[in-house]
């Protein structure tokens, strides 16, 4: 009997991976119940969530590190290439630069690349993205990767790049604000802070719409629920968990400039980079400056 072979996905230039098999109408319609039934009465998504240690485990799954180490030496997407280069110019004062949510990798050796000269720490809620990562440096590589929170972090960087998204993993306004707050903390007055924001307008005929409205019924009582926030298994095309994750997605710029106007020492503008279509969502990136 011919074993079907699994699909193959070419997810960057020359980088190639095996998708997962497609499911049957039955095991989708398993899937989809024991989803909702996650979505009602999982206590993961009793609030306040743990997304630290929910994302973690996540991206130290064998999948999520399969997929990001095929990544990790693809070198800057096209829309980070250009924000990174209209933010930092040629500026002579930047020496040292931290990627929040670094991974394996994959912006740090870009970065690296594009300028040698910059001292370049990535830093990742996952040990095992970590210690991937470190796997890929050269020997005269001077990048340090790090297992750890920004929180933690108690030594000062000229520019903190936050890996596209990162901050969509956080619930909560309160929260996501604490979270650019903590990175402002270790810049210096004109340190510059670059963040990726995932937009996606969620409506009646998304096929988010009915986590998110579990999500409105259950937190109806703490007063947790926010527009965009749904729950999600699909993280790209190389994962098929059943587990649902949280996440939030900004409904417009509005929503990014209202969490912004609650920072007190920084002055910040949209960058005009060509917004990349992703699965009915737009990245947009912002800059930072801070300005004491």
């Amino acid at each position: 009997m011919k074993s079907q072979k699994n699909e193959i996905a070419e997810v960057s230039p020359g980088i190639f991976i095996e998708l997962p098999k497609k499911l049957s109408s039955f095991q989708k319609i398993q899937r989809r119940l024991f989803q909702l039934f996650q979505s009602f009465f999982s206590k993961k998504f009793q609030l306040p969530l743990n997304t630290i240690k929910d994302y973690s485990k996540r991206y130290s799954s064998e999948r999520e590190l399969y997929y990001y180490k095929k990544v990790a030496l693809a070198g800057f997407y096209g829309e980070e290439e250009w924000t990174i280069k209209k933010a930092l110019g040629n500026a002579d004062h930047i020496k040292k630069i931290l990627i929040v949510g670094s991974g394996t990798g994959r912006e740090a050796f870009a970065l690296e690349k594009m300028n040698p000269t910059y001292k370049i720490t990535g830093i990742d809620i996952s040990q095992a993205m970590t210690d991937a990562a470190n796997s890929f440096k050269l020997s005269s590589s001077r990048i340090d990767f790090v297992c750890s929170e920004v929180k933690d972090m108690n030594e000062k960087f000229d520019v903190v790049f936050i890996s596209f998204s990162v901050i969509n993993h956080i619930h909560g306004n309160e929260n996501r604000v604490q979270f650019l707050k903590d990175c402002l903390e270790i810049l210096p007055k004109g340190g510059i802070l670059l963040n990726g924001y995932f937009l996606r307008k969620i409506n009646p005929l998304d096929r988010f719409f009915i986590s998110s409205v579990i999500l409105k019924i259950r937190w109806a009582f703490t007063g947790g629920w926010e527009k965009g926030d749904i729950l999600q298994s699909y993280l790209g095309h190389h994962n098929d968990t059943k587990d649902l994750e949280y996440f939030h997605f900004y409904q417009d710029d509005d929503e990014i400039r209202n969490e912004l106007e609650q920072i007190s020492n920084i002055e910040w503008e949209k960058l005009g980079t060509p917004a990349e279509v992703f699965n009915g969502g737009l990245n947009h990136y912002y800059m930072l400056k801070k300005t004491t």
